[in-house]
């Protein structure tokens, strides 16, 4: 049963089943339907063992589904209970050509497809009605909604017999919805066939949130003479808001909708957008990580393969560097050394030499040989090189270095 917090203004007195025991019903829950961009009202499991606000295994809820088979015995309000042996309402799982009035599962494919059925007889269900309740909770009006479902039919009798599509804002005035359907008055041994039907419901009145709303299916005999009726059972039924995402349909802008399969971290997102790397969800079994851009170097790389820990995503591989810290160059006929210290080939601005105002000086006999004019003082030079080669001028001054000290012999 579905607990909802919106009060019921539907209060039902007794309800009269065929086959079944009265039942009070007074304030019955709201319908478990909820409105939403896409319903699907699933029929796999229904046996045709009737109808309850708590349903047993193979039974409907009757907080979603009311039933009229006859006036005034025949009828199941939303909210009560219907079912039991030979009853009308719960004549279990057949195929095409049974007798037994009343509802039934039908497999109208032979092969477990089970529908929603009805065997009309001169007394039950001509008319009747099958009607299913929603609750618009969306947070919104309503204006329209497309109801979709397939019809099946066994024309075996030689009378013509309709089932039509309506809709009720109170579960009281009810109005057909499309054309209708009226079977052939001709039988033919064809078996169940199929109509697929879809169609746009315009309510007069908005379906105000938090207001219930009903879909119904009628039906009447029409033509023909024959004492049987054909057999018709109801499934796939579909309801769809439109416009919005996740409806399953490809509306305005979407780039993609598939209904009740749209998530986060499937191929269409919960916003109709195709998964992509970088959208910030993980989609099942393509991506391994995804943090929301295609950066490298952040643990996720630029195609959402996670990466290994320390990895940047960048080159790290560094030109070679090159340093000479030796920078010496003795000449082998002089007692006198030549050191140039220091020399870095790493930046890219160079030094040029210097000499050590206070270096210490190179004498013979005590006497400095300074009568020539020329500093002798050479040592102690330091030079600093950051390019890859060293400037022409830095080579020319190692020369005259290497001169200087020649000339002192």
């Amino acid at each position: 049963m579905h607990k909802s917090g919106l009060p019921s203004s539907l209060v039902y007195g007794l309800t009269i089943l065929t086959g079944a025991s009265l039942t009070l019903v007074a304030a019955p829950a709201s319908a478990d339907v909820e409105i939403a961009p896409l319903v699907v009202i699933d029929l796999s499991t229904f046996d045709g063992t009737g109808f309850a606000p708590e349903p047993a295994a193979g039974q409907l809820d009757s907080d979603d589904w009311s039933v009229t088979l006859s006036a005034p015995n025949g009828i199941l309000d939303f909210g009560g209970t219907a079912g039991g042996p030979n009853s009308d309402f719960s004549r279990g799982v057949g195929m095409a050509g049974v007798e037994e009035p009343g509802i039934w599962a039908f497999d109208v494919d032979g092969a477990g497809l089970l529908g929603l059925g009805i065997q009309p007889t001169l007394t039950v269900f001509t008319p009747g009605q099958v009607a299913l309740r929603l609750v618009n909770n969306t947070g919104a009006d309503v204006t329209e909604i497309r109801v979709e479902y397939t019809l099946w039919v066994n024309n075996d009798e030689a009378r013509a017999n309709t089932l039509n599509l309506q809709e009720s804002a109170d579960h009281v005035t009810y109005t057909d919805v499309g054309a209708g359907f009226t079977s052939p008055d001709v039988a033919d041994a064809n078996g169940f066939t199929a109509t697929d039907v879809v169609e746009v419901v315009t309510p007069a009145d908005p379906i105000a949130d938090g207001s219930q709303y009903y879909i119904a299916w009628a039906g009447d005999d029409a033509t023909g003479d024959s004492l049987g009726r054909d057999e018709f059972a109801i499934e796939g039924i579909t309801i769809r808001l439109l416009n919005v995402c996740g409806n399953g349909l490809m509306e305005n802008d979407e780039a993609c909708d598939d209904g009740l399969a749209n998530i986060d971290t499937g191929a269409c997102t919960s916003t109709c957008a195709v998964a992509a790397c970088g959208d910030g969800f993980v989609q099942d079994g393509v991506e391994e990580c995804d943090d929301s851009n295609t950066d490298p170097g952040d643990e996720c790389a630029a195609d959402c393969t996670i990466e290994e820990p320390g990895t940047t995503g960048a080159d790290t591989t560094a030109g070679d560097t090159e340093a000479d810290t030796s920078g010496s160059d003795s000449d082998s006929d002089s007692d006198t050394d030549v050191t140039a210290t220091g020399a870095s080939m790493t930046d890219a601005t160079a030094t040029s030499p210097t000499t050590s105002p206070t270096g210490g000086s190179d004498t013979d006999d005590g006497e400095s040989e300074g009568g020539n004019g020329e500093d002798d003082d050479v040592s102690s030079c330091s030079c600093t090189s950051t390019s890859d080669s060293a400037p022409i001028w830095s080579v020319l001054g190692f020369i005259g270095l290497g001169l200087a000290a020649r000339r002192r012999r």
